[in-house]
């Protein structure tokens, strides 16, 4: 049963034709079947599907900051007493270089690592994306084989009383999860029956490979980030690339699910 009726595209998207209007029920139904496969609370799923629904039809070259965020491994913390002190290290990777499955926006994505750009000499580490809640801030992302990880040497956690949760949460076992925020300048959208190689691994399409990206920043999040789409990062869009590069050739951006 389609959770997306005819009358439901005006409160979305209104003002397209009759054609269009089918255009844009296929897209949000098939990205919203997606989403419910990943057991994602109903607001969300329905808020991810018209997105994508209405980024079909939009003029602007940009997609919500959500869409930029990928939450992928688990945080660690190391404590090591040191006479009267005890030290904390972090272990946080986030992004190990792998295939990102199914994603709700881009099908199948990768991030090229040999295309992250570090444009700052340190970087802040947030909970859930949200510029008000701050917990540490490191120094440049180390990237290599293991993916985008945070130099432990160069990480500080701050003194305020989230960090200290954190700290202690973690200590006890709490799972967190790390996220990375990233902007891609560089978009290469793999068609259906397509086969591209990124960090050493094949990418069949229909997906996406950002080849270039601007590292922003990375989270601790409890699931994921969908649990907060209050934080003002959730709310703005981003700007990217006009045109996508579909293998030698640039073509339009393609968001339906044939």
């Amino acid at each position: 049963m389609f959770k997306f009726k005819i009358e439901d595209v005006e409160e979305h998207c209104s003002g397209l034709s009759d054609e269009d209007t089918v255009i844009w029920l296929g897209i949000a139904n098939s990205s919203y079947s997606k989403l419910k496969k990943e057991e994602t609370e109903e607001s969300i799923c329905i808020e991810k599907a018209a997105l994508k629904a209405n980024f079909h039809f939009s003029k602007q070259e940009s997609v919500p900051a959500m869409a930029l965020m990928f939450t992928e491994k688990e945080v660690a913390l190391k404590f090591e007493k040191k006479e009267d002190e005890e030290k904390v290290t972090l272990d946080m990777v986030g992004y190990s270089g792998g295939i990102i499955k199914d994603h709700w926006w881009w099908d199948d994505l990768a991030i090229d690592l040999d295309g992250v750009s570090l444009n700052a000499e340190k970087f802040p580490i947030l909970e859930n994306h949200d510029t008000d809640r701050k917990i540490a801030f490191t120094g440049k992302p180390i990237v290599n084989e293991n993916g985008i990880v945070a130099d432990p040497d160069t990480t500080v956690f701050l003194d305020n009383d989230l960090a200290n949760e954190f700290i202690s949460n973690a200590k006890k076992g709490f799972p967190y999860q790390s996220s990375v925020y990233v902007n891609p300048t560089s978009i290469e959208r793999i068609d259906k029956n397509t086969e591209v190689e990124v960090n050493g691994l094949k990418l069949k399409g229909p997906g996406t490979v950002f080849r270039k990206c601007e590292f922003k920043e990375m989270s601790v999040c409890v699931f994921g980030w969908d649990s907060n789409t209050s934080a003002t990062a959730f709310n703005k869009e981003v700007n990217i690339p006009v045109s996508f590069r579909t293998g030698n050739k640039f073509s339009e951006p393609r968001f339906d699910d044939d």
